[in-house]
This record gives C-alpha cells, structure tokens and sequence, in this order.
C-alpha cells in the first residue's frame, strides 16, 4: 500500500508505503490514524509516513516487535511467525471501521456491532454495546457535535443493510434509514420536492419512479413519471424500457410489450427478453416466443426462466418451441 499526499489544489506533496490495508483512515492535527484489521493495531504517524504511535485495540498492551519493524521512521512488516499471536478469544474479534469523533477520541467499530471510544493515546474510554447484537458495523461517522452514526448490515459478508443508529453520550438511538430501501428515502423526498418545482430534468423523474419501482410500489404515478422522463429525453432507451415493463406489469400489456420491443434492440437486456418471451408463450406466437428465446440465450448463454418469471418454467417454454427434447449445445 502507498499513500499519496495532496494539497487543496491536488498537488501531490510526497508519499510513502504503509506494510498494512489499512481498513480505514482518519486524518487529524497533522496526523494519520490507520486502522490496522490484521492484528487489530491502530497505527498513528505523519503525513510523510513517520511512525509516532500505536494502540492496541484489543486492550492486551501488545508491543510491535514481531509484527512491525522500523526502518528509518517508517513501519516495516516483521516476517516470521508472530510472537504474540492472538488467543482463541480473540481470533474472531477484529475491527471493522473507525472514524474521529471530536478533536480527541476515535470511535472503532468491531465486527461484532459494538463500538469501542479510544482516547487520544489509545487509552479506552468505554464500550458501546451494540443494539443489534452481532450485527456488523460496516461504517461509521461523527459529527461536530460529537454524535457517531453506525451503518448495520446483517454480516460482514451481506449487502443486507440493517440501518443506521445513532450514539450519543453512549445513548444509542434508531435505526434510521433501515431497511434494504429505507437508503432512498431521504432521495424519494428530496426528488419529490425537485419536480415540484421548474428546473427537473428526465433523470429526476425517472430516479423517482425507478424508487418505486424499487419498493415493488406502482401506481400510475409511476407510470406519469416515466411518460415525463421520455417526454423531456426521446431517447432516453432505459426509461423507455422501464415504462413499458411497468405497463405489462400493470396490465396494459399492449403497449407495454410494445416499448419493450421498441428498446430492446437498443439496450439487449435479458429481462425485457424474458418478459417479451412470456408474452409470445402466453398468446401462442411460436415464431416471436422463438426470436426472443434465441436472444436471451445469446445474452445469458443459457436460458433459466426460473431467474426472471414466476409464471413460467424454462421446460414449459422448451415445449411450447419444440425444443424440449434437444441435446444441449456443446460447451454449453
């Protein structure tokens, strides 16, 4: 890893190589505090690389010598075994993000939710025990009041947003935001306020009706806002597209099928095919439920209708083609 140093104009200043991540990063009176998630360390030095401190986060006083080594002020990986290797207790408790919170304390997130308020040396002030269990904490933030916002997701490895709480003087509060959807909400305002008003362009309209669709919400509200969306942007393919999906959905097939074939050349998604494909099966025309089967199988490789529709199964449409008894390509 090597950090470049810029100025306000972006000028680069200097840099320096870093033997770890880091995780995360705060920056603060002329220092840098790296978030070291290999061995839980919490590296201090300044903007030209040169090591000043570092606290050990797991609160066991651990010293450097056998995981880092200095050369010329800089911090060097010590390879080799580790001398002080982290008990069993601890193997699975590391940090996942830290941020400054005033001019003094840093907040670090654990991996198991909690959040952990160092001191300026790397003393711990106290533990916030996390409201949703061992949720993990996948980012973090303080304001100038000193409030700390934490951001959920179900594990460290699922993109299932729980929400985000808020801590203040150790009080925890929330979630705000939560929800896999509840991200868009202060932007489904915020756009709502906009096209209230002169000055909205065909993105707006169509971001405000690509939340609802989002949030499995349609109505013909929807549906106008698309309309618009084309109205200001002719070629505006995408919210063509999502104009005529929303119409099949909605009931008016005819003309939904027909924005879906109008942009599907265009765009070539696999979703317009398959939803293309359905129709034809469903009214009997074997020779466009055809057309539209060789297009998704070109985009995909391999047609699984079972990905896209719940109101048909790949082996139905095989049969309604006639393919249902055909050896699989080669290679396929």
């Amino acid at each position: 890893m090597t950090f470049w140093i810029f100025n306000e104009n972006g000028k680069l200043l200097y840099h320096f190589p870093f033997p770890v991540g880091p995780q995360a990063l705060s920056a603060r009176d002329g220092k840098l505090y790296l978030a070291d998630y290999y061995h839980n360390f919490i590296h201090v030095t300044d903007f030209k690389g040169k090591w000043i401190e570092s606290f050990d986060i797991l609160g066991r006083s651990r010293r450097l010598e056998g995981y880092y080594a200095l050369e010329n002020g800089l911090l060097e990986r010590a390879w080799g075994s580790v001398p002080d290797s982290q008990d069993e207790k601890d193997k699975d408790y590391y940090m996942s993000t830290m941020c400054a919170v005033s001019t003094i304390d840093l907040a670090v997130a654990m991996n198991d939710g909690n959040i952990l308020i160092f001191g300026e040396h790397g003393e711990i002030k106290r533990k916030i025990e996390s409201l949703r269990g061992s949720k993990y904490s996948v980012s973090i933030s303080a304001d100038s009041s000193g409030a700390i916002y934490v951001g959920y997701t179900d594990s460290e490895f699922s993109g299932n947003f729980v929400g985000i709480y808020q801590i203040r003087e150790a009080e925890i509060s929330g979630p705000f935001l939560s929800g896999d959807l509840g991200i868009f909400e202060s932007r489904e305002i915020y756009l709502k306020d906009k096209i209230a008003n002169p000055g909205a362009n065909a993105f707006d309209y169509f971001d405000l009706a690509d939340i609802q669709l989002r949030k499995n919400n349609l109505s013909q509200e929807t549906v106008e806002y698309l309309r618009k969306a084309v109205s200001l942007k002719p070629d505006f393919l995408l919210a063509l597209a999502y104009l005529g999906l929303t119409l099949n959905k909605m009931g008016d097939v005819s003309e939904g099928v027909a924005l879906m074939e109008k942009s599907f050349p265009h765009i070539l998604c696999p979703v317009l095919a398959a939803e293309i494909l359905v129709h034809y099966y469903r009214t009997g025309n074997k020779e466009k439920a055809m057309f539209y089967y060789r297009e998704l199988e070109a985009i995909d490789g391999e047609v699984e209708m079972e990905f896209y529709s719940e109101k048909v199964t790949t082996e139905e449409i095989k049969r309604f083609l006639g393919l249902a008894n055909q050896a699989e390509p080669k290679g396929s």
